[in-house]
């Protein structure tokens, strides 16, 4: 390899591949509340897209100042996590939250609560469902359907879809990166594009080639 040349590196749509660091931008991994059992989160910008212009490009601090006046409100927080519901106030969407669900507010929904792998077995429940028209859907079927919740839903879903949230890299590909290297993570259920996948079908085609070879050599012996 010629110094300062770029590897490229593909991995599959494993669990462990896509892991975030410690300290990464991920919603799933905050409270609504401030403080408790929350992991402590890099600092970042609020997104462009701001209800509030003034607000746009502000730095965000994701937990609260050590060194808070005694006399303040927040002291009792100074140095841990602001939650959910303190981050989407300090950019200015808990207003349009409110007016979205007529001033109901979720930490998380039901459907968000479900794991990926659930949500799809539902909406294709869902589907089928309203296909045959032989089913009264559930609330949960309901809500699966309605596009214009699926973005408000809840503060999970809100801060989720933040673009300083979407844009965060799993930590393979910020070393890899980082590094000056090239990071590409193949399609889901496409294995086929997977390298590997065509080593093991050669050592598999080389293995049974070979268990072939001994039965001839033993049968003509």
């Amino acid at each position: 390899m010629f110094p300062g040349d770029a590897l490229e590196f593909f991995f599959d749509q494993s669990s462990a591949h896509g892991a975030f660091a410690k300290d990464a931008l991920n919603a799933k991994e905050m409270n609504v509340k401030p403080g408790g059992k929350q992991r402590v989160m890099r600092n970042t910008y609020i997104p462009q897209d701001s209800p509030d212009p003034a607000l746009r490009g502000r730095l965000q601090s994701m937990v609260f100042p050590p060194d808070i006046p005694a006399n303040h409100p927040d002291y009792e927080l100074r140095g841990q996590p602001k939650g959910m519901y303190r981050v989407l106030e300090e950019r200015g969407l808990i207003p349009t939250l409110k007016a979205v669900n007529g001033g109901k507010l979720v930490g998380e929904c039901a459907i968000c609560k479900l794991s990926r792998e659930a949500q799809e077995q539902l909406l294709r429940e869902t589907l089928a469902a309203a296909l045959s028209g032989n089913e009264e859907p559930s609330e949960l079927h309901t809500d699966v359907m309605a596009p214009s919740a699926s973005s408000t839903c809840c503060m999970r879903k809100v801060l989720s879809m933040q673009q300083d949230f979407r844009d965060e890299k799993p930590l393979l590909q910020v070393v890899i990166e980082e590094a000056g290297h090239i990071c590409h993570f193949l399609p889901k259920f496409h294995c086929e594009l997977n390298p590997i996948e065509m080593y093991w079908g050669w050592m598999k085609a080389r293995r049974c080639l070979d268990e072939v070879v001994h039965v001839c050599h033993r049968r003509s012996s």
